[in-house]
């Protein structure tokens, strides 16, 4: 029973964050991609997050991670490690959101949404969404 629980530990720390993890800040890839949205947000077009399938789209930048569907837990830490990794960011403010997200107003006119883990043809999946605009339209 040890050995499943160091394996799972292991699993959960490896894969809940590929997309955001740096080894001395394992925040730094949210951090920089805030930074590069408040100072020029159309150049969000080109940007990726490793292990995410990202798009930009209208005054919108969107990242999904899919997990295998019994990996909820892992999905699940990685929903927190963006969480987590939101709250860090500067100036930052938990505002409403609807029903499976949570919203961190940025700026006035910046707002990230991350998604809880949802079941996605199998798959659980974790989105992130940085709105550029009032968060209220």
């Amino acid at each position: 029973m040890r050995i499943k629980t160091v394996v799972l530990a292991l699993a959960v720390s490896s894969l809940a964050t590929p997309a955001l993890a740096v080894e001395a800040n394992p925040c730094a890839a949210l951090a920089g991609l805030v930074r590069q949205a408040r100072t020029d947000f159309p150049s969000l077009k080109v940007k990726k997050l490793d292990a995410g399938t990202c798009k930009f789209a209208r005054g919108e930048y969107r990242c999904i991670w899919r997990f295998p569907g019994d990996q909820f837990a892992v999905a699940e830490a990685q929903s927190g490690h963006v969480e987590h990794c939101a709250l860090a960011q500067p100036g930052v403010e938990a505002i409403a959101a609807k029903k499976g997200e949570t919203a961190f107003a940025l700026e006035d006119d910046l707002t990230l949404y991350v998604a809880a883990p949802k079941m996605d043809l199998g798959d659980w999946t974790v989105g992130l969404r940085l709105v550029e605009g009032d968060p209220k339209q």
